[in-house]
């Protein structure tokens, strides 16, 4: 590998990269309609958790469960009603069912209304250790289904944890919370509380078998609304961005095989940890940057 030219290619894919262009039609949409800490992280890991499939469904159902938690996902994970609950009972996307997502719920709910967030969670020496103490920690009730389990990844059984490095690369890189723009449509709540109660009628109880259609709904509900300069959020300051790793999936893996940044054919936390200590070398302080360069590069070969 010529870490001078590697280096010199990858730069000049981000620095060709429009952050926007790549934001609408990627699931970081959803928590870039955001603007708190605890609105951002929420959706964003539902954003994450739904990322494997076609982009279109990704994002659809994302917005859709957004949109059942009336556009307020921290308000809505601790102030719920049992009532609110039901409309999630019908929930699928792929393998993740309604059992699941009632279940993340709740483990949200207790973790936020004990003063806890999803980022207390994440702690240990070493990124494999802060993912999967994340699993222990999201498992630890004893009302867990077994069924759950596979939805959150642990690289204590090698795992790669591709969306939750993705996640962790949402929350830890970026420019500073302040320095982010102010996002929120003064009209999103309203038009949202409207469609909520169109949606109930006078007194009635929730239309389970409603099928929700972003078509329904005001793009500006749905959106992003305005120019971003940037791409992750860089809210979580618990972790360096030189510790994070990079999501591995086909399309990062297929570019790192090409600029030989990775020999490892199996898609596991061993070739994560190979990718990312390779990328370490070509940015020591900022190395998962170029998790977007070699996806961009990859998608690019398959156009």
């Amino acid at each position: 590998m010529n870490i001078t030219k590697v280096k010199s290619q990858l730069d000049t894919i981000l620095q060709n990269l429009n952050p926007q262009d790549f934001i609408d039609n990627d699931p970081i949409s959803i928590p870039h309609r955001f603007t708190t800490k605890e609105d951002i992280e929420i959706s964003a890991f539902f954003a994450a958790i739904l990322a494997w499939g076609q982009r279109k469904t990704i994002i659809n159902n994302a917005n859709k469960l957004m949109y059942w938690m009336g556009e307020e996902p921290h308000r809505f994970i601790v102030e719920h009603s049992d009532t609110e609950l039901k409309q999630f009972e019908k929930f699928v996307h792929r393998t993740f069912n309604s059992t699941d997502v009632l279940y993340f719920i709740e483990v949200l709910k207790h973790w936020y209304t004990a003063g806890k967030s999803l980022e207390d969670h994440f702690v240990g020496d070493t990124m494999k250790d802060k993912i999967s103490s994340f699993h222990q920690s999201f498992f630890a009730f004893d009302f867990a289904p077994d069924r759950t389990r596979k939805h959150i990844a642990n690289p204590a059984k090698n795992s790669s944890a591709k969306r939750l490095n993705m996640y962790l690369r949402w929350m830890v890189r970026g420019n500073s919370h302040s320095d982010r723009q102010v996002i929120r449509h003064p009209e999103r709540s309203k038009r949202v509380n409207e469609l909520r109660a169109e949606e109930q009628g006078a007194g009635a109880e929730l239309d389970q078998s409603r099928h929700f259609d972003s078509a329904q709904c005001d793009p500006d509900l749905l959106s992003t609304p305005r120019t971003i300069n940037t791409l992750d959020f860089g809210i979580w300051h618990s972790i360096k961005p030189s510790e994070l790793k990079c999501p591995l999936d086909v399309h990062v893996q297929r570019a790192a095989f090409h600029f030989g940044l990775l020999t490892r054919k199996q898609q596991d936390w061993k070739a994560v940890e190979e990718l990312s200590n390779n990328l370490l070398v070509l940015d020591p302080v900022d190395p998962i940057k170029y998790d977007l360069a070699l996806f961009k590069w990859s998608e690019g070969k398959m156009d």
